[in-house]
């Protein structure tokens, strides 16, 4: 059995186990398996904030490490879920970066994930004249600050 295969197979049963009806569509990328979850119950695959659909996704690549150690890392969507929250952060990055080439004021996101805190990093260090740090805290959701170089 492939790794996309055993993803999707895997990804499945775990909805099913939640008693959600839903379709899986998968896709294997260079860097990524991706997997989209087609349902009307999206509350109950997504969650608050998109914490039910982060736990499924942690869950699903360890279910697939444990069986292909080299396997490439499961990204797990929801009706296009995360794809617009990434969206909506590149947006408020790059408007908060033109801002602040203007202005000279710096910028602080909300709290965000390891994954988000990357995106918002290299969306900015696409940008001229602009840098960003993840702001000094234990917390597992930290703020990126976007400065003025």
């Amino acid at each position: 059995m492939s790794t996309l295969n055993a993803a999707t197979k895997g990804l499945e049963a775990m909805l099913q186990h939640m008693g959600v009806e839903a379709t899986v569509n998968s896709l294997e990328t260079p860097e990524e398996i991706v997997l989209n979850i087609s349902t009307q119950e999206e509350a109950e695959v997504i969650g608050k904030f998109g914490e039910k659909l982060d736990t499924l996704q942690a869950t699903l690549n360890k279910m697939i490490q444990k069986h292909f150690p080299d396997a490439k890392r499961a990204k797990v969507d929801c009706n296009e879920f995360r794809k617009k929250k990434e969206e909506r952060l590149v947006e408020e990055v790059k408007t908060a970066s033109a801002d602040i080439l203007t202005s000279g004021e710096t910028y602080t996101t909300r709290p965000l994930n390891s994954y988000f805190r990357r995106l918002a990093h290299n969306t900015v260090a696409a940008i001229d004249g602009v840098s960003s740090k993840s702001e000094d805290s234990k917390d597992r959701l930290k703020k990126v600050i976007i400065s003025r170089d």
